[in-house]
């Protein structure tokens, strides 16, 4: 990690300063530290550049979703096709929506991913220009995408963290991005309250969650249910996943793409009113939500996201939820 993006960090435990110790760094970033709060007295080390920050009070089902990640974390296909492709961005699909993220969003600005997984997203933004830290719970993600950055020469600024507990100061930062993770947390609200308070002013944040009330999450909680319940109904969606499932194109890992989507031991759904209730408590006000959004999707390994059929189901049954958000007037 960069030396002047330490000086971000702040204790996830109080939101003290740190006093950091630097025990070595070379040209590019600083490889080791130890991080000491000042405040609560909290140590946390930096190894290998990347500065572990997790804290969690108490053991909730989120460390099984750690530890599912960290034993098969995804894969690198999709982030290392944007460093190949070099701004080949896989979403432009969604140039015409107000949700997209268009290159001056990001450039020349500080942005958070949190929750980076794999680091698609995360490449692709770095490639747009932004300044951007990754943060994810799963140590395993982040060394994979350190190594492939490596591959290309620069360094990816990531941090170890609980986004329940973002162990960032106030008003960092310009642009928060967290697509498909709040929602696989025990506590959304909390999340959402510390993206409004690391935000900038006049920043953006970009959050996409299940959708509580179309099609396709009905149809994802019922294949769920049966996983959990049956241990062949389990073994059949596992050898189907690689047909179906878009995530296989762009991922490596089936068994990682199959545990996310049918065995995370959190998934949870929202509604347009809740999440705008959640985002009201967070000080945070919503410019644009839809839930008529679809990334990407696969069959076959065929792309088929801009058939008819597709997109006459998108109109009239959705996908995702995504949103826009910026800080409501007299929010801290």
């Amino acid at each position: 990690m960069k030396q002047e993006y330490l000086s971000l960090l702040a204790c996830p435990k109080c939101m003290g300063d740190l006093r950091i110790k630097i025990l070595e760094k070379n040209s590019k970033e600083v490889v080791r530290a130890m991080l000491t709060c000042v405040k609560c007295v909290n140590v946390y080390s930096m190894e290998n550049g990347i500065p572990n920050m997790f804290y969690a009070p108490e053991r909730t089902l989120q460390f099984g979703v750690r530890e599912m990640f960290n034993e098969t974390p995804y894969g690198l296909v999709g982030a290392r096709q944007a460093m190949e492709n070099n701004h080949s961005i896989s979403m432009k699909v969604l140039h015409r929506s107000p949700w997209y993220i268009r290159e001056n969003d990001v450039k020349g600005k500080l942005s958070l991913e949190a929750g980076c997984g794999g680091g698609h997203l995360y490449a692709e933004l770095s490639l747009l220009g932004a300044d951007i830290i990754g943060i994810d719970q799963t140590p395993n993600s982040l060394y994979q995408i350190k190594k492939l950055f490596e591959e290309y020469g620069m360094v990816p600024n990531l941090v170890i963290g609980n986004l329940e507990f973002l162990p960032f100061k106030n008003k960092v930062f310009d642009m928060i991005t967290s697509m498909g993770v709040i929602h696989h947390t025990p506590r959304t609200q909390s999340c959402l309250n510390h993206f409004s308070r690391a935000l900038k002013e006049n920043g953006r944040i970009h959050v996409m969650v299940y959708h509580k009330t179309s099609a396709w999450n009905y149809v994802k909680n019922t294949l769920r249910f049966c996983c959990r319940h049956s241990r062949l109904f389990s073994n059949l969606i596992f050898f189907l996943t690689r047909f179906w499932m878009g995530e296989t194109k762009t991922q490596s890992n089936q068994l990682t793409v199959f545990r996310d989507n049918m065995v995370n031991p959190i998934t949870k759904s929202y509604n347009a009113r809740e999440l705008k209730r959640m985002c009201r408590k967070a000080g945070l006000k919503v410019g644009y939500l839809s839930r008529f959004e679809l990334p990407e999707l696969y069959v076959l390994g065929k792309a088929i996201y801009q058939s008819p059929l597709l997109r006459w189901y998108e109109r009239r049954f959705g996908w995702f939820l995504h949103a826009n958000m910026t800080k409501a007037n007299g929010s801290n």
